[in-house]
């Protein structure tokens, strides 16, 4: 049986997320707490590493939030959030 140690071993180096293969997703409850908004973005790079300590860095595009309602999501890109005009 492999312990802890084999698999931190094993999986020691660098890695980049494959967008293919990836996912960056969100979850977040309303202001009132009355419902859950789920999403996604879809434009995303992500690189990472694994040695004695574990690290790494996702950086999502702002323009790619889906969240399912097309108006929420342009109002997320809006200047009332994340503006991603500027």
């Amino acid at each position: 049986m492999a312990t802890t140690s084999d698999i931190l071993t094993a999986s020691a180096g660098n890695w980049t997320l494959i967008p293919d293969r990836s996912t960056v997703t969100f979850r977040n409850m309303t202001l009132w707490g009355l419902a859950t908004v789920t999403g996604k973005f879809s434009e995303f790079t992500g690189v990472g590493s694994a040695g004695a300590g574990v690290n790494g860095r996702v950086v999502s595009a702002a323009a790619s939030v889906r969240s399912g309602i097309g108006k929420r999501d342009d109002h997320l890109r809006s200047g009332d959030f994340v503006d991603v005009e500027a």
